[in-house]
């Protein structure tokens, strides 16, 4: 039987407000565009994410913000189902993150946490990289 390599697995949090919407419009020249819409309104709902090689393999919402409890649901119930032995769960500094029992739930299933770096521009590439040239 041949051996499986081991696969990284990303997770990443995205927010959003649904009700966010733009303050303006664009119209006919010399057209007022009219309208209404409420402004920033309604729940705020992040979604919490892994991701691998070939594409995303299990998501959650959560209202609100991506607290430490929620990402521990998001290990428990959707995550460490899809994980196999010697797979390697890359995680960035969030807080949630650093919950006491991540890192050992991880462990259990035969998976490695591994956490980036805190952010630097020494890191990112085109932080060093002037805006003229990057539009080239």
């Amino acid at each position: 039987m041949a051996r499986r390599n081991p696969y990284a697995t990303l997770n990443k949090e995205a927010g959003c407000n649904a009700e966010m919407t733009r303050r303006y419009a664009r119209g006919p020249k010399g057209k007022r565009v009219r309208g209404y819409a409420r402004v920033n309104y309604g729940p705020n709902v992040s979604v919490v994410a892994a991701m691998r090689h070939d594409g995303i393999s299990t998501a959650m919402r959560v209202h609100g913000a991506a607290t430490g409890e929620a990402f521990l649901a998001f290990l428990r119930h959707f995550l460490v189902p899809s994980l196999r032995p010697g797979d390697y769960v890359v995680m960035d500094n969030l807080a949630a993150h650093k919950v006491n029992d991540v890192a050992e739930i991880l462990v259990e299933t035969g998976a490695k946490p591994l956490y980036l770096p805190p952010y630097s521009p020494d890191y990112n590439r085109s932080s060093s990289v002037s805006p003229s040239s990057r539009a080239s």
